[in-house]
């Protein structure tokens, strides 16, 4: 992903573990360059200060000689009014839009009112798409590099969320899904997706 990518990671969902009528949608964040003074304010390097550009490359240029890497990427939070970074493990962080998808159905689920028609299934070689009432398959090959964020950051296959994310659309949008996939069904006679 790109430095300005909007992100947000699953271990930045507020009260996520209270009633799910409780919990708020997942923290919106930026990601930064390594190498923006913003990441490294205040921190063990530049404590109590803004670093200067030039001390930020050279911090940087000091840890490479080392062979110390990066154990993390910056993401700059509002926390309520409050900016502030954080050093998010790289595995971790997907485009915001995923995470939101997932966290809607995870809360739906927990609720227990998440009632999907469509479930999406990863094999080694590839996703299907599969109507849960019927049981019949679709099969969409490893061709998903269509799905990608508003701001055209592209999915990635095994990133936290991802599988709930894609579902969550199928489902969301169940009239083109059965319009795409499942020609041969009648929506009309299974019930709707509930969703929230």
């Amino acid at each position: 992903m790109n430095p300005g990518t909007k992100v947000s990671t699953e271990y930045r969902w507020p009260y996520d573990a209270a009633h799910p009528d409780c919990w708020q949608e997942p923290w919106k964040g930026i990601l930064l360059a390594p190498n923006d003074p913003r990441a490294w304010k205040n921190t063990v390097r530049f404590p109590g200060r803004l670093p200067e550009q030039a001390e930020v490359d050279q911090h940087l240029d000091d840890l490479r000689q080392r062979d110390t890497p990066l154990t993390g990427v910056p993401v700059l939070y509002d926390f309520d009014g409050e900016a502030s970074v954080q050093w998010e493990a790289t595995d971790k962080v997907v485009p915001y839009q995923q995470c939101l998808l997932h966290w809607r159905a995870a809360r739906s689920e927990k609720r227990g009112t998440y009632k999907p028609v469509f479930r999406v299934d990863e094999h080694s070689s590839g996703f299907e798409v599969e109507h849960i009432p019927t049981g019949k398959t679709h099969w969409m090959g490893d061709g998903v590099d269509t799905l990608s964020s508003e701001d055209g950051q592209a999915w990635k296959p095994g990133t936290p969320g991802f599988l709930e994310a894609w579902e969550f659309i199928l489902n969301e949008d169940a009239s083109t899904t059965y319009d795409a996939y499942f020609l041969d069904l009648n929506p009309d006679d299974f019930d709707d997706p509930v969703l929230d």
